[in-house]
């Protein structure tokens, strides 16, 4: 399959010689997969992980680390199959001379991922090969989507001084950053207004909605099996959910082949009919929970924002951004950038290009909120002679 992102998920075939890691879309549809590999790198911190999405809407195809191995140990496998395509991949278009370049690697962080985490990261990339081939660099998700989409969204009305929140909705988690332009050219300065947050709100959680909702609707109908409802969730991944704007009066047709006609449960020809306003329903959760972040970042900003940009596979949704452009203010644009799926790896690549290369673009943060802070309690002996009388602690 050709696609601009792979599904980071492992899967193990075991045979005489031992586990054979599938990843991607190797994996085959009905397949247990490991997946949410990097999250169990910082399962300490407060990463959405018990969130009420994850913990009511489970995938029946997740399945926890194998016995084998550990979530280290599992990313490291993904990443060791995600090297080798990259480098087989760049020798077939460079050719032999591929063998004398340096590489540098960009890895893509959560906003609010811990310094233990990050060096979990570079571990299991460096035990994969990125680090025996050349460098690694980290820079965080939103940040470099923010990057991307105030360079190509341009002309946006945005201008020095104003404030945008960056929210990266993906499949899994959704990760959100704020920040203020403090110059557009020729380089691009930010200055952060609001420190990054997150959680496990992606549209994940939606397919399992669907597939729960299929599931009520369908399963004692007869004829009903794991293939029809294959084939009924790659109808809504693939069109429905990506083109769904929220309006109520236009119904869903969902192939659910092999069961026959039943006018009860809207089924004719081997489709399944779902009204607008159910669909609408299924979106609710994932939106309002998603809404809730967006606007505890315009909160919390220390200015008023401006704009909100959706990227990332969900942010392209035409009802995510309906019900946001609804949701908030008014006066607060709601915008969708050019390349919004790709807009993190994009901005990885740009903001990277112009710290090596005195002829691109240069992307900074040239400040940020601090997300902790270090300090001892002291105290000294009262002096008259020397200490402010007022401050005297009794």
């Amino acid at each position: 399959m050709t696609s601009e992102k792979v599904p980071t998920e492992v899967a193990y075939e075991y045979g005489e010689s031992g586990p054979t890691c599938l990843w991607g879309f190797q994996i085959y549809d009905s397949m247990p997969r490991t997946q949410w590999i990097k999250l169990g790198f910082a399962a300490d911190q407060k990463l959405g992980l018990a969130s009420r999405l994850s913990f009511n809407y489970h995938d029946c195809r997740r399945i926890p680390e194998p016995y084998h191995s550990s979530c280290e140990s599992v990313a490291t496998d993904y990443l060791r199959c995600l090297y080798k395509h990259i480098i087989e991949s760049l020798k077939s278009k460079i050719g032999s001379s591929f063998d004398s370049m340096s590489l540098e690697f960009i890895l893509t962080v959560p906003a609010m991922w811990p310094d233990k985490a990050k060096m979990t990261t570079l571990h299991c990339a460096e035990k994969a090969g990125f680090g025996g081939n050349g460098t690694i660099r980290l820079i965080s998700e939103p940040e470099a989507a923010a990057m991307h989409a105030l360079n190509v969204s341009n002309p946006h009305g945005l201008e020095v001084g104003d404030t945008v929140v960056l929210c990266d909705a993906g499949g899994g988690t959704v990760d959100l950053i704020t920040f203020s332009i403090v110059e557009r050219e020729p380089n691009l300065r930010l200055k952060e207004e609001a420190s990054g947050d997150g959680s496990l709100c992606g549209s994940t959680f939606l397919n399992r909605l669907f597939e729960r909702f299929l599931e009520s609707r369908l399963s004692s109908v007869p004829g009903w099996g794991r293939d029809t409802l294959d084939e009924a969730m790659q109808r809504f991944e693939m069109v429905i959910k990506r083109t769904f704007c929220g309006d109520v009066t236009q119904d869903s047709m969902i192939p659910v082949p092999g069961i026959a006609d039943d006018s009860a449960a809207h089924i004719h020809r081997g489709r399944l009919r779902v009204s607008g306003q159910e669909m609408a329903d299924l979106f609710k959760p994932i939106l309002e929970e998603i809404h809730h972040f967006v606007d505890n970042q315009v909160k919390t900003s220390k200015k008023r924002v401006k704009a909100l940009f959706l990227v990332g596979g969900f942010g392209q949704s035409p009802y995510l951004r309906r019900y946001l452009r609804d949701a908030l203010p008014q006066d607060m644009e709601v915008l969708a950038p050019v390349d919004g799926w790709t807009a993190v790896v994009r901005g990885a690549l740009m903001k990277s290009l112009g710290e090596i290369s005195p002829l691109a673009t240069k992307a900074l943060v040239e400040s940020r909120v601090a997300r902790k802070h270090y300090g001892m309690i002291y105290q000294t002996k009262y002096e008259k002679d020397i200490h402010d009388r007022k401050k005297r602690y009794v």
